[in-house]
């Protein structure tokens, strides 16, 4: 549950698939006029028109025109990095991760690569491994925000709460924002009283947070049974409630990634 609450974010492309069962997508013949494309030519309208699915949400289509980019190609980086974020994306974190390695040996790991590949090892729970392709990320890519949020979220559920805040003030648009993302990593570490402080903090600074106010509801109840010794009640994350309607769009998550449309533009995710 938790590895599908968080990509579901969650969070990561134009593609055509092979002439042959290409039926569904009428636009490819319009991409290869006459079958006349070079070959590099032909893969990248194909990669195009897979991250174009992604975007679209019809994964299946993306993943199968990855897969007939590998056919043809099988050490495209870019096709085993999308596959990755895919599988990850249905839960199947084992197998992104796979992916993922196999992307990472075919050359230098772009920022995007890494900063996938660390959100994998972060769902999974291996925070310290998830930490360092973080890091790596950020090596690679200074002004990349979601590498430097999701360093934020890992150094808050392992309570480096002064890094953590650092992390997400350099990600993030705002005071008001850093906080309540901060909040979001300490709810994550089970520490209710701190990510209750952390988002009253954010609303003092942006009164107009509704996420973190709406977050904030959600935390009462959890406090209570925490203090009754009883089993708390199930506590909605950001994501969860920004699917529901019941965020505004002012302030995403650190983990509400636009995977489709790939972090390195968009934050920041991945």
């Amino acid at each position: 549950m938790r590895c599908k609450r968080r990509w579901a974010l969650l969070c990561l492309m134009l593609s055509a698939a092979a002439t042959a069962g290409c039926a569904s997508l009428p636009g490819l013949t319009r991409l290869m006029p006459g079958g006349t494309a070079k070959s590099n030519q032909t893969l990248d309208a194909q990669l195009s028109m897979a991250r174009l699915s992604e975007r679209h949400g019809d994964a299946h289509t993306a993943e199968r025109i990855y897969q007939a980019v590998l056919t043809k190609q099988p050490q495209n980086q870019l096709a085993l990095h999308r596959l990755g974020v895919l599988a990850a994306k249905t839960g199947e974190n084992e197998q992104a991760a796979k992916h993922f390695d196999a992307a990472a040996q075919l050359g230098p790991p772009s920022a995007e690569l890494l900063n996938d590949i660390g959100f994998n090892l972060f769902v999974m729970g291996r925070l310290q491994e998830a930490e360092a392709a973080f890091r790596q990320a950020i090596a690679a890519d200074p002004q990349n925000r979601s590498a430097r949020n999701n360093l934020g979220l890992v150094l808050g559920e392992t309570r480096r709460y002064d890094e953590s805040l650092a992390e997400f003030r350099r990600g993030g648009k705002g005071e008001a924002e850093a906080q309540a993302n901060l909040a979001y990593a300490q709810t994550q570490a089970g520490d209710v009283t701190g990510a209750q402080s952390s988002y009253h903090r954010a609303l003092t600074l942006d009164k107009e947070l509704k996420p973190a106010a709406e977050a904030l509801v959600q935390l009462a109840p959890q406090r209570q049974a925490n203090r009754d010794g009883a089993f708390p009640s199930e506590i909605k994350t950001l994501p969860e409630l920004a699917r529901e309607g019941r965020t505004s769009s002012l302030f995403d998550s650190v983990i509400e990634r636009d995977r489709a449309a790939g972090r390195a533009n968009a934050d920041h995710p991945s």
